[in-house]
Order: C-alpha cells, then sequence, then structure tokens
C-alpha cells in the first residue's frame, strides 16, 4: 500500500473520529432538549415504517410485483418486522429478522 493511501485512511479515520465525537463534546454539560427525547423514542418507528412502504413501493395487486417479488413472501415478512418492533422494540433486531424471514422464503 502506498503512502498516499495510507495518509488518505488517516485523514478519514480522524475526520470519522472528529465528527462522532464532536456532539458529545460540545453538548456535553447541557440538558437534553425535550425535543431531542421525543425523537428518540419516535424515530426507530418511523425508520422501520419508511422501510416497509419503501420495501412495497412498486408491489401491485398481482401476485408478482414488476420486479418478480413475491408478495406473499414480503407480506409475511414485512408483518414479521412489524410485529417484532411492537413486541421487542429493537430495530436492529427487527430488520435483521425480517430480512433473514424474506431470504428463507426466497430460497425456499
Amino acid at each position: 500500500m502506498s503512502t498516499h493511501r495510507i495518509l488518505m485512511l488517516i485523514v478519514m479515520a480522524a475526520v470519522v473520529i472528529l465528527l462522532r465525537a464532536l456532539p458529545f463534546l460540545l453538548f456535553r454539560k447541557r440538558e437534553v432538549s425535550p425535543l431531542f427525547l421525543y425523537l428518540g423514542k419516535v424515530l426507530s418507528a418511523a425508520a422501520i415504517a419508511m422501510l416497509i412502504v419503501y420495501s412495497l413501493y412498486g408491489v401491485g395487486c398481482s401476485y408478482h410485483s414488476a420486479f418478480g417479488v413475491d408478495i406473499f413472501r414480503l407480506a409475511a415478512a414485512s408483518s414479521a418486522v412489524v410485529v417484532l418492533q411492537i413486541l421487542v422494540r429493537n430495530p436492529l433486531l427487527s430488520i435483521i429478522v425480517g430480512t433473514v424471514i424474506y431470504m428463507v422464503l426466497v430460497q425456499h
């Protein structure tokens, strides 16, 4: 690996670390705004809803959509994501389990 690439990686790593640490350095002694507390509660569900709407976009009423996606498999995976999000409230777990369910249904 050339010196130029190594320097680029070091600069990029430093910028990422700075960008991630900057909010903690700037706002460490301030009280958290109620708006941010509210957004922390609702953004996970909003992100899940956005992913479901995006995945269902373009799925027609027929058995297969324009992309060849089986609507029943997609509905099963989407409903699993919604149920898990309601029960567990862990977006990462919901997305991963929904993806695994969809991939298993597509493969079999």
